[in-house]
Order: structure tokens, then sequence, then C-alpha cells
């Protein structure tokens, strides 16, 4: 995944964001996603239809099942978000880094319809 997005990165055009969007779990109708777009795997996101992700959009999913981040359709995402999971730390050890973190989720990420 690493390297299609670099790719895609480099060179943000209609073919590039394909490889992208079939390495998703499921990616809608109407997606627009900007170039600064990295994922860890990418087998366990999902993005609805007509989303729009703005630039420098960092997805760190996990590569199990646990650890999804799901997009609802019709969702804006702001510039330089970072959406992760964290399913294989012990609580105690997210707890100490909660102060640091802009967001956390221990399992699952989701966008409802509409967020923006």
């Amino acid at each position: 995944m690493h390297e299609i997005c670099c790719l895609f990165n480099k060179i943000p055009s209609k073919g590039n964001l394909k490889r992208i969007k079939e390495l998703s779990s499921h990616c809608g109708d109407g997606v627009i996603i900007e170039a600064g777009f990295h994922c860890d795997y990418g087998s366990q996101v999902q993005i609805g239809d007509r989303t729009f992700i703005n630039i420098n959009y960092t997805i760190l999913d996990a590569h199990i099942s646990e650890g999804e981040i799901i997009i609802g359709s019709d969702c804006l995402i702001d510039p330089n978000t970072v959406s992760y999971t964290i399913n294989t730390k012990p609580i105690d050890l997210v707890i100490k880094f909660v102060h640091a973190l802009k967001h956390i989720c221990l399992t699952l990420v989701i966008f409802e319809r509409n967020a923006f």
C-alpha cells in the first residue's frame, strides 16, 4: 500500500486513484482523494459514496478485523487529518499516551454519514 500511495502522491492520476480504491475493503462511487494520502494497509478501510478526502490524510489501520476505519457517505475530511486504530496495545499503555494524542480509538474509527 505504501508504494501505491507514494505513486499517487507523486502523480495523482485517475489510474493511481483507482489503485488506492481497489485496496480498500469498500470504496463508494464519487469518492475524491487529494494528494498527500497515506495508508498502512487499507484492507480494513471503508469509504462511502461522494466522500471528499482533502490533502494530507493519513490512515493508520490495522490488518486485522478489529482495526476498521469506516467513513460514511457524503463526508468531508479536513486537511491534515489522521485516523488510526489501536487494538494491539494494552489499555494501560494507551492511557499513558492519551494526553499526547489528538484522536484515539481503541478498535474502530467511524465517520457517520454527512460528517465534516
